[in-house]
């Protein structure tokens, strides 16, 4: 019960290509490589920078434009229990005008 717990470093098998080529592994990257691979970092964050200014830029019309989404969602709401209510009546004026031998069921 008390067993101790080996040592991961003890029971761990290395990787086969982990000390394959040492060589490859402490290589430095020459100056021209390691300029290279910042301007690319520079160019992939100033676009990154760029397309955040531009979301920010569009979040901020769409805002003053369009309301806001409760909003909008509420009004669509109303809408639609307005449209229900006139079918409603609709139907009611229907079943009235024939004597009220109409099922509640509504035909357009």
């Amino acid at each position: 019960m008390n067993e101790p717990i080996p040592d991961i470093r003890d029971t761990a098998a290395p990787d086969a290509g982990e000390r394959a080529d040492p060589k490859q592994r402490h290589r430095v990257p020459l100056r021209h490589e390691t300029a290279a691979t910042v301007d690319r970092a520079q160019l992939a964050l100033a676009e990154i920078k760029a397309r955040q200014a531009a979301e920010t830029a569009e979040a901020a019309r769409a805002a003053a434009i369009e309301p806001d989404g409760d909003e909008r969602r509420d009004e669509l709401n109303r809408w639609a229990d307005q449209d229900l209510a006139e079918a409603d009546t609709r139907h009611m004026g229907v079943a009235l005008d024939r004597g009220g031998a109409e099922d509640d069921t509504y035909r357009a």
